[in-house]
């Protein structure tokens, strides 16, 4: 069923296909009322999602998701988690051009800085999202909203023996030490025009 959904994503979301959402999201209901709704589930869901980019569409199928039993709390969190996730492989790719052509690749940056700030907003509360856009504004230069960040990271942050967690106190002492998080002094180039412009939305 998921990978039909997947492979006719284009049709469904057609204004025909919009009408049998609501069959196809009653898979999912009944996997969540039955507790069996995996992680490769919600996996799928936000790929038929992310493939969609008709909102009558979408927004019948979150619709549906909801009744299900998930809160839009909970469905919030699952996108917002999904978005950090899009922003740490975009660092990952980043890194790995630095690594192999020394290159420095500001589209991965901005687009990393994009989907942090999405998952956010879709969560504020999310604490992760914060840490990992302290860290990028710190190698974008930006190392002002890159504490600011740190800091509400640290206050959502759960109590614990491992408060404020592990993953922030790494980016904490790269970004205070402008290192990166795998060792080395952080060299920024000068920033061009069009990086400015195209990401100044999220740089105010």
């Amino acid at each position: 069923m998921l990978e039909w959904i997947i492979d006719n994503i284009q049709w469904i979301f057609s204004g025909v296909g919009v009408a049998l959402i609501v069959a196809i999201t009653n898979f999912f209901i009944v996997k969540r009322r039955r507790g069996t709704m995996s992680n490769q589930d919600e996996q799928r869901i936000q790929q038929t999602l992310n493939a969609s980019d008709n909102t009558a569409g979408r927004d019948l199928f979150i619709q549906n998701i909801v009744k299900s039993g998930v809160s839009r709390e909970e469905f919030s969190r699952m996108r917002s988690e999904e978005k950090k996730d899009m922003g740490r492989k975009k660092v990952q790719e980043w890194g790995e051009k630095m690594k192999k052509q020394n290159e420095w690749d500001r589209h991965l940056l901005g687009h990393a800085i994009e989907h942090y700030i999405e998952a956010i907003q879709l969560d504020p509360s999310h604490q992760h999202p914060w840490t990992n856009l302290a860290y990028v504004f710190r190698l974008v230069g930006e190392e002002k909203k890159a504490i600011k960040c740190l800091k509400k990271s640290k206050e959502l942050a759960a109590p614990g023996p491992n408060y404020p967690g592990g993953n922030y106190k790494r980016v904490e002492q790269a970004v205070k030490n402008g290192k990166y998080l795998t060792g080395g002094k952080i060299s920024t180039p000068v920033r061009p025009d069009w990086f400015s412009r195209n990401y100044e939305k999220y740089l105010k």
